[in-house]
C-alpha cells in the first residue's frame, strides 16, 4: 500500500495565503503577515492578518487608519483543499 505524503506546514500557509487573496480579489489587502499555525487533526489552522481600512466619522483630513483583521483557514493535511475560513477574534489583555 502506497503511503500518501501529508502537506507541511509551508505548503499549508501558501495555500491558505493564495486562499485568502482569491476570496478578497476586490480587496486591497495590505499588511499581510502569518499570525498563528497549528495543526489539528487532519487539518492545518492558519491565522493571517492583515490591515482593514478603519471606518468612521472620527476621521482627520487626510489620515486613513487602519484597524487589523484576522482570519483562520482551515487547510486539509492529506490533500491541501481549502476546507473553510472564519473570524478570528483576539482575546484583548
Amino acid at each position: 500500500m502506497e503511503e500518501r505524503k501529508q502537506i507541511g506546514v509551508k505548503e499549508a500557509v501558501r495555500i491558505a495565503t493564495s486562499a485568502l487573496r482569491d476570496l478578497y480579489e476586490d480587496v486591497e489587502i495590505e499588511d499581510l503577515l502569518l499570525e498563528e499555525v497549528e495543526r489539528s487533526g487532519d487539518s492545518w489552522n492558519v491565522t493571517l492578518g492583515f490591515a482593514r481600512p478603519f471606518h468612521g466619522d472620527e476621521l482627520l483630513p487626510g489620515l486613513v487608519p487602519s484597524q487589523r483583521a484576522y482570519k483562520r483557514i482551515k487547510i486539509d493535511t492529506n490533500t491541501g483543499e481549502f476546507l473553510g475560513m472564519e473570524i478570528r477574534e483576539l482575546q484583548s489583555s
